[in-house]
This record gives structure tokens, sequence and C-alpha cells, in this order.
């Protein structure tokens, strides 16, 4: 143990070396970044969102309709214990008409519940190599290229046309 090679061709000192610099090195990570999305369709046009932007995902439930002004209120639905509005996603991204009764409601992570009603769940898909960064309008996965909708930009949008809405005023007595 003295240096000189042994029976292996190595010596103790050299297997010492050897072994305390592999510590001694920074811990060579590949980072392969990923980012996990929600798939869906609309009139054949492929989208995509954020896991980390969704609160949940739920199978649509009855919506009760109520009078709005807004475009794309659908009206409310008890998810989850709670009473939510429920906006066409269809609706909110500018298309003419819905492709028929919503299937699904993604629960929005925000400060204001919301659910965004769609027909069409295509899957959870996931990014390889290249996480899409704030100002990636396109998410690529192994089916192809899909449009990216962003859940804070979209709650801006909503709380833009609630804000909007002209609502009744009560609290005046008529005038003669």
């Amino acid at each position: 143990m003295n240096g000189a090679p042994h029976r292996g061709g190595f010596s103790a000192d050299s297997l010492k070396h050897t072994f305390d610099a592999a510590f001694a090195a920074p811990v060579a990570v590949e980072r392969e970044s990923a980012e996990s999305f929600l798939a869906l369709t609309i009139e054949a046009h492929a989208y995509a969102i954020r896991v980390r932007e969704v609160a949940g995902l739920v199978a649509a439930r009855k919506i009760v309709p109520i009078g709005s002004p807004i475009r794309g209120m659908l009206g409310l639905a008890g998810i989850r214990g709670s009473l939510v509005p429920v906006y066409s996603l269809p609706a909110l991204l500018g298309y003419a008409r819905d492709e028929g009764p919503p299937r699904w409601f993604l629960l929005c992570r925000a400060a204001v519940q919301v659910a965004l009603a769609f027909a069409s769940f295509d899957g959870y898909v996931e990014t390889q190599g290249h996480a899409p960064e704030a100002h990636d309008v396109v998410v690529r996965d192994a089916r192809g290229v899909r449009e990216l909708i962003r859940i804070p930009p979209m709650m801006d949008a909503i709380a833009s046309l609630v804000k909007g809405a002209v609502a009744p005023n009560f609290s005046r007595a008529k005038e003669p």
C-alpha cells in the first residue's frame, strides 16, 4: 500500500486519489428541462395549457345559466362544494360557436375560482429538452405543435369582461 502497483494494476494511492477526486468535483447533472401540459383541441386547432396553471380538470357538470352580458359566460356549476362561474373556452378564444356541450371543466389556478368549459381533451403531454419560455406561443410535443394558452392572461381578460359588463343599478329610487 505504498504506491506501488499491485496485482490489479492500480496502487492504493492512485485509487485513493481517484476516489477523493470523485467527491471533490461538482456533481455533473444533465438537466433536460421538461414541462407538463394538458392538451386539448378546439375546432381542429391543437392547444396546450401548463399544468402548473391549472387547479384541476373535472368532467363537465350541469351548468345553471344566468343572464349575463359577458361573452362566453355559460353560467354557474357546483364544483368541489362551491358555485363556480363557467366560461366557454372556445368563446373566450374568439370562436364563433361551441363544438357542442362541454365535456370538461378546466379549473384555473387563480385568486378567483373559475372554470373554462371545452369539449375535446387530448390528454397529458410533456415537452422534452426545452421547456417553453414565458414569451413562447407554441409547444412542441410528440404529436406536433400546439398553441399555448396562458391562464394568467386569460383570467385578466375575464376580469376585464366582468368589469366592462353593465350591471343594473338598483340603489336609486325611481324619479317621478
